[in-house]
């Protein structure tokens, strides 16, 4: 995940190969952070907007990688400097673990100032989470709606507004998305996961991320090389979040426990057979069209007339 903090305070879910922008801050803290002031905004707009061209040559297209590669290190240290000087070198080799030759020397000496203290007077040691904790509570209501599932532990956290039903699914969101590391090995990069009500109606739809932790994201290609599976966790949101879903899942309230424990415990070939064949809606379900017309029907009420329909061309069959 990438955060970028501009007037709009818009959060970046980074997919392998699409993106999504969502206003306020959403999830747990995240991994990086961009601060884009106007010089930093205005040359990112001249390179992918005003100055880019998708007809170029492979050439432009590569230049443009490139230096989007210096845009993004300079966000990034902009975020450096708010953090306490003896912290930023650590925080930054963390983003760029596994390099080495020109392009290590490189990354190894930021301008990131860190011969200056930061403005920021913090109270813990976990400096980044404390950092976002006070700028949602700077941000107040532009912050978004308060996070109840990704960022609570306790089942407490839960609203008393809503009813029994909904806390109690509440409580197994909250659950899943405490999964780190090869827990979430079932689990593609987003799905859509719909808990249906035994009563009929009012079914739930939430959007499952699967953050993929990275050693680094300075290169095109090889992904699969830089992927730290251990470290990877995941975002729970309730309604929908992306464009391209992977996967779709509908579970009855009921048996949400058992969809859970399924997700943690399924190792073997046959275990995760099992779990998609019950849980999972695959492209060779008869009724996958049902299914389909469902989900952008609700995406149509939760988002208007920015809805629009699934795109299907990333859709697995699991």
């Amino acid at each position: 995940m990438v955060m970028e903090l501009i007037k709009m305070q818009p959060y970046i879910f980074r997919h392998f190969d699409s993106a999504t922008v969502v206003k306020g801050l959403v999830g747990d803290t995240p991994l990086t952070a961009w601060i884009v002031d106007y010089p930093l905004l205005e040359r990112i707009h001249y390179l992918l907007v005003a100055g880019f061209d998708i007809y170029s040559s492979v050439n432009h297209q590569l230049a443009s990688r490139q230096y989007m590669d210096f845009l993004r290190i300079d966000g990034e240290n902009n975020f450096l400097r708010l953090m306490p000087a003896d912290q930023r070198k650590q925080m930054h080799d963390n983003w760029y673990k596994g390099l080495s030759g020109q392009l290590a020397s490189y990354l190894e000496k930021p301008l990131y100032s860190a011969g200056y203290p930061t403005g920021v007077n913090y109270q813990t040691s976990d400096y980044k989470k404390e950092f976002f904790d006070q700028l949602r509570k700077r941000l107040g209501k532009a912050a978004g709606k308060k996070d109840t599932i990704n960022l609570c532990e306790q089942e407490a956290c839960g609203s008393s507004e809503t009813s029994t039903s909904q806390q109690g699914i509440d409580i197994a969101m909250r659950k899943l998305a405490q999964f780190k590391g090869r827990e979430l090995d079932l689990l593609p990069e987003m799905s859509l996961l719909r808990v249906t009500n035994e009563q009929g109606g009012n079914d739930q739809v939430y959007t499952l991320i699967l953050n993929k932790s990275l050693k680094n994201v300075a290169f095109m290609v090889g992904e699969n090389f830089n992927r730290e599976k251990e470290l990877d966790t995941l975002t729970v949101i309730p309604g929908f979040l992306g464009s391209y879903p992977n996967f779709f899942f509908v579970v009855q309230q009921a048996q949400l426990v058992e969809f859970i424990a399924a997700i943690k415990e399924a190792k073997s070939i046959e275990d995760k057979e099992a779990f998609y064949k019950k849980f999972g809606i695959r492209r060779t379900n008869p009724k996958i069209w049902q299914h389909v017309d469902w989900f952008n029907a609700q995406h149509n009420k939760y988002r208007g007339v920015r809805a629009g329909l699934f795109d299907l061309n990333r859709y697995l069959n699991l």
